[in-house]
């Protein structure tokens, strides 16, 4: 496990940048910043399941659906799975 608390922070900021409809580029910053949730902490299958719910919205199938197949390999909790 990477740097957790360093990772959510990243998370957060992402999930305000994809809901943030006033900017025409907010879902490449959100990839972005979901992207780095994951490089500090790879195991953090929140993040990858938003990468790829992220890919799916700029319309990059292959990449959700890998995401997302990573994210299962991941800790995810609950009904995540």
């Amino acid at each position: 496990m990477g740097d957790r608390k360093a990772a959510i922070e990243f998370y957060n900021n992402a999930v305000t940048a994809a809901n943030d409809k006033t900017q025409p580029t907010h879902l490449q910053h959100a990839y972005q910043l979901f992207s780095s949730a994951v490089a500090v902490d790879p195991g953090f299958g929140l993040a990858w399941y938003q990468i790829g719910n992220n890919n799916n919205d700029l319309g990059c199938i292959p990449a959700a659906i890998a995401a997302w197949r990573r994210a299962l390999t991941c800790d995810l909790e609950g009904d995540m799975r």
